[in-house]
């Protein structure tokens, strides 16, 4: 059992440096070839915006596809969310209707 809570824990750790090392290099790109475009300031703002959004967007997947593994294939737990009601519940609000 608290094996578990090691690998959990150590698989954090690499996540966290994959998804860092990921967003440094993708940064080192983007600075690398920005100083070749001649085009104002702010289309080369959104020349950065668009990179970062999508390392981002790679890293959120990344995690759900570990999370993912860890869930179904290991069988290390899982994460639940609320188990009630599906929906918005307005029974407390009757009596101003």
């Amino acid at each position: 059992m608290i094996y578990n809570y090691i690998y959990i824990s150590l698989i954090g750790l690499v996540m966290i440096f994959i998804t860092t090392l990921i967003i440094y290099e993708l940064f080192g790109k983007v600075w690398t070839y920005l100083p070749r475009f001649s085009m104002p300031k702010h289309v080369k703002v959104l020349l950065v915006i668009f990179p970062i959004f999508t390392a981002h967007i790679l890293n959120i997947w990344l995690y759900g596809l570990v999370y993912f593994i860890i869930g179904n294939f290991w069988h290390m737990g899982s994460i639940i969310g609320w188990q009630g009601e599906i929906g918005l519940n307005l029974s407390g609000f009757t009596g101003f209707i």
